[in-house]
């Protein structure tokens, strides 16, 4: 058997609801569908975290365009865009 843990927390009635809905339509414990929201949660804060960590890092690294050069290639990739569609035309 997978060890666990026992947590306790406070959430409004509305949310309790909500949940027991969740867990009755999907034929699961309501503990089984706040650990995988909670699994999910705890992944995508991973996620962000390291995905800052990795701008922060190319920022020190000197890995950045300034914003001209971004609007710059922008407007060229858009006039190239436009200029398509209308030879398309």
């Amino acid at each position: 058997m997978v060890k666990s843990n026992t947590i306790t927390a406070r959430i409004d009635p509305e949310l309790d609801a909500a949940l027991a809905r969740i867990a009755d339509s999907q034929g699961r414990s309501k503990s089984a569908v706040i650990t995988e929201a909670l699994q999910s949660y705890a992944s995508y804060d991973a996620w962000v975290r390291a995905q800052v960590q990795e701008g922060l890092d190319d920022l020190a690294a000197g890995r950045v365009h300034s914003h001209e050069e971004v609007t710059a290639e922008m407007d060229a990739i858009i006039a190239a865009a436009i200029a398509k569609k209308r030879s398309a035309a």
